[in-house]
């Protein structure tokens, strides 16, 4: 059989010996009741007759063991994990480590960065871009408006320094233009 080149998300099980096919199917069995519903995500492979098959397990020899892997359409939260975890601690008598993986962090696995120390270098770059974009919406703004460009801020004329781009706006006149206008 040949195996997927990529599985995006699955759950492992690892075990020292080698299960039995009644043992895969119910692992496979666990994964599919105790995880969310309609977790499972086969991979279909076609034969060179044109036969197409959906494979819910991938198994592999490993060094000092073997790897059963179930591929699945998302990623599994800590709590599914563990559901899954404690419903095959009840089923198997062998030592085992599940394992799920996924090349993407959802939300809540975000947590881990709650307090993560920032560059100031890219602290003030992204400070930057955010300055420039809100300046881009306010010109856009103003020149639907009327407003254009002048040396001299007037209302009456609608004239203003900062309908110019960003980048040409000098340092200090970036500081002005955020204070008296950044947050409007």
């Amino acid at each position: 059989m040949e195996k997927p080149s990529k599985l995006d998300f699955d759950i492992t099980l690892v075990t020292q010996d080698e299960m039995s096919k009644a043992d895969v199917k119910e692992f496979l069995l666990v994964v599919r009741d105790e995880g969310p519903s309609g977790i499972l995500e086969p991979y279909s492979r076609t034969y060179s007759d044109g036969t197409k098959a959906n494979i819910f397990i991938v198994m592999s020899v490993l060094e000092d063991g073997y790897q059963y892997k179930i591929p699945l359409k998302r990623n599994l939260v800590g709590s599914e994990a563990q559901k899954i975890v404690d419903a095959w601690e009840e089923e198997y008598d062998g030592d085992f480590d599940i394992e799920a993986t996924s090349p993407v962090l959802r939300m809540q696995d975000l947590s881990m960065f709650d307090e993560v120390e920032i560059d100031e270098d890219y602290e003030m770059l992204a400070h930057n871009v955010e300055n420039n974009i809100k300046h881009q919406r306010w010109v856009t703004e103003k020149v639907n408006d009327g407003w254009r460009y002048g040396m001299v801020h007037s209302d009456k004329e609608k004239v203003c320094p900062f309908l110019i781009p960003w980048e040409q706006i000098t340092e200090n006149n970036q500081q002005e233009w955020i204070k008296d206008y950044a947050g409007n």
